[in-house]
């Protein structure tokens, strides 16, 4: 088995971190400033973040630990299990930096019309 630096993963991991960061700060910040209904009690933020934030930051984790592994040596079912793996960490990203877009977007009050079928009315819209 050969170990090698995936640079691509580790950019993937560096722009979800600064995603959750900025998730975080944001979702503090209009709860401090009285924009968000919820009353911010300190108490709860280390469940919010293990809940909401090290949850999905830490499977993503997991998920990423095979883009480090090269199927080089490895017999062809393996290495096979280790490609989907490996698509299984990109998809992963791609659905966990939409979703925190579209949160940030909606807490900004930036309308993204990103899964909205074109002609129908918006939700919003009323």
């Amino acid at each position: 088995m050969v170990f090698s630096m995936d640079m691509a993963a580790l950019h993937a991991l560096a722009f979800i971190a600064i995603l959750i960061i900025a998730k975080v700060v944001i979702r503090v910040g209009r709860i401090l400033s009285g924009r968000d209904p919820e009353i911010f009690d300190i108490r709860k933020l280390p469940e919010f973040l293990v809940t909401d934030v090290l949850f999905e930051f830490g499977g993503l984790l997991a998920l990423s630990l095979f883009c480090f592994i090269k199927p080089t040596d490895l017999p062809a079912g393996l290495a096979g299990m280790l490609v989907l793996l490996q698509g299984g960490f990109g998809a992963a990203t791609l659905g966990l930096a939409g979703k925190y877009v579209a949160q940030i977007g909606d807490w900004l009050g930036i309308k993204l019309n990103i899964g909205k079928v074109p002609g129908e009315p918006d939700a919003t819209d009323n």
